[in-house]
């Protein structure tokens, strides 16, 4: 038997937001109906779609994979009616990428990827948490990860290398300083790559003498402006800090810096019902994002 096309839509939207709430607003129903669709889904499937806790929704692995498959099919739907019949489509492009991604990366580039697209309405958020995952309500988004994502064609914009930087009095005492006193200041670094000062030392031969004051902050726009104002060394994005550098808000020390063997990857969801228009978009911002 073939599943409902609502029950479907309304599994889509609470999948989309990992909420029955929030999918009930965006449809214009009440929670409850929407935890009776997915209700009716499941047992026309045979199959549990969500795990239910009582603070948070989370998908099961068979709802993960009719999300993945369904989604972009009731998207062509809705563009097919919307060319038959001449309804007005959704031109609302949903772009995603990590908070210091965002500041850094895109915001300069946004003037040109708004001229790009052109008859679009932009939404752009940051993810926080995991950088590597397609967000379900994405259609473009940034992800940081050690492989090519696979979930969604996917382009590797560059890799991410972290090189130590500190503000410009910090480094003007530092300047015939050897690497192996650093350990003697505060040493900065986002908490997701607490080894990363570790790994910097090892990979020159330099033993991090303990007890080192390492900080661990949790996000990259806090560790560079810690790092700004003197509080240690830092170890930022080589390929995002090139502003702060340029303004010698930061004083990049070194020209190498430390390998993390991750790479941002540009992450497209396909969209049917526009791809002409969609594809140029990518392809734009595709080249600019990459661009050093």
């Amino acid at each position: 038997m073939t599943p409902s096309l609502r029950g479907l839509r309304v599994f889509c939207e609470a999948a989309r937001h990992r909420s029955f709430k929030t999918a009930a607003e965006t449809l214009y129903i009440t929670a409850s109906a929407v935890s009776h669709q997915v209700r009716s889904l499941e047992s026309e499937l045979g199959s549990a779609l969500f795990v239910r806790q009582t603070r948070a929704l989370a998908l099961t692995p068979k709802g993960e994979a009719l999300f993945e498959q369904i989604d972009p099919l009731l998207r062509e739907v809705g563009g097919v009616c919307d060319s038959l019949f001449g309804r007005t489509s959704s031109t609302v492009l949903r772009f995603a990428a990590p908070p210091f991604f965002a500041t850094e990366r895109l915001l300069p580039h946004l003037p040109g990827l708004v001229a790009s697209a052109s008859g679009y309405e932009l939404d752009v958020v940051t993810m926080d948490g995991q950088p590597d995952r397609h967000p379900d309500a994405a259609d473009i988004a940034v992800l940081l990860a050690d492989q090519p994502p696979t979930v969604y064609p996917s382009e590797k914009l560059f890799g991410l290398t972290l090189v130590p930087a500190c503000a410009p009095a910090l480094a003007e005492r530092l300047q015939t300083a050897s690497i192996a006193t650093w350990s003697n200041e505060t040493l900065l670094v986002h908490q997701s790559r607490a080894n990363a000062w570790r790994r910097f030392f090892a990979a020159r031969r330099v033993r991090l003498q303990l007890p080192a004051r390492v900080v661990q902050l949790d996000s990259m726009f806090a560790v560079v402006r810690a790092a700004e104002q003197g509080l240690g060394i830092a170890l930022v994005p080589e390929a995002l800090a090139q502003q702060w550098f340029r303004r010698n808000a930061l004083v990049r020390l070194l020209d190498d810096g430390l390998a993390t063997g991750d790479a941002y990857y540009l992450s497209t969801r396909p969209r049917p019902s526009d791809e002409a228009q969609f594809r140029t978009v990518v392809t734009r911002l595709s080249a600019a994002l990459a661009d050093a």
